[in-house]
């Protein structure tokens, strides 16, 4: 599913896997909205969303996998991860080669320590050009790479449950 335009593409109830390709990649200043559904990519250098614009990706459900990235920010554009789950066996479930912000949850007062659900086996959620809005979820298997700014909830929140690391996932 490619959004090529400024347009929006709201995805729901759909599969795709593949050896390859790239599932979802929005190449514009368009927005792509994930409602629910099941997206992977098994090639090794192939992320499973790709973000290569100065668009917006928002992800509200759903399962993306990846052996490379789960979501890839290439370009200045934005990454809303709201609800489910993103997964990479080999690299970022998450990175950020640009200036984009990557914001998992809403800062609306209601912190969720479980969704959604960033797992990576092999690798670090975001790169350290990055922004991280931390306002909800769960990291699991690796770390943030030292040197991202990373925004929490405002008030009495302390993050327990993420360590900073440097080149080396946390095992």
């Amino acid at each position: 599913i490619q959004n090529q335009s400024t347009g929006t593409v709201r995805i729901e109830n759909m599969a795709i896997d593949t050896e390859n390709g790239q599932p979802i990649v929005n190449n514009a200043g368009g927005r792509i909205e994930i409602i629910s559904g099941s997206f992977k990519a098994r090639g090794e250098t192939t992320p499973s969303v790709v973000n290569s614009g100065e668009g917006h990706i928002q992800v509200e459900g759903g399962e993306i996998e990846a052996a490379s990235a789960g979501i890839y920010n290439i370009g200045e554009g934005s990454i809303t991860i709201l609800a489910g789950t993103v997964t990479s066996t080999a690299a970022n479930a998450i990175g950020n080669a640009s200036t984009g912000e990557i914001t998992l949850g809403e800062n609306d007062g209601t912190i969720s320590t479980t969704s959604p659900e960033i797992v990576s086996t092999n690798g670090y959620y975001t790169i350290s050009t990055s922004t991280l809005n931390f306002y909800d979820g769960i990291l699991k298997g690796g770390g943030i790479k030292e040197g991202t700014t990373v925004n929490t909830p405002s008030g009495n929140f302390t993050l327990t449950f993420f360590k900073l690391c440097s080149d080396a996932p946390i095992t």
